[in-house]
């Protein structure tokens, strides 16, 4: 089972601690943290390390254009730390 569960919602990346007896959840604070909204698909991924998230939101510039935006965050103990 893993520490963590990320969610990414109209509200903003929030990330919770999960308890490894009783599976409750408890957010982790100065979550929720800004991310790019879209309306067309966020994603978002952990290095294999566990040390990094990243999202991936992806916006419309218009004229068939669209540009993707990644979001990079450490993980750690206590936070969710954006790092760019």
């Amino acid at each position: 089972m893993g520490r963590y569960l990320y969610l990414i919602s109209n509200r903003g990346l929030i990330a919770y601690k999960i308890d490894p007896t009783l599976g409750t959840l408890t957010q982790i604070d100065g979550t929720p943290l800004s991310i790019v909204p879209s309306t067309l698909g966020v994603s978002g991924a952990i290095d294999p390390t566990g040390s990094f998230l990243y999202i991936s939101s992806v916006i419309p510039v218009g004229g068939g254009i669209y540009h993707q935006i990644i979001s990079a965050f450490t993980i750690n103990s206590a936070s969710l730390l954006v790092i760019n």
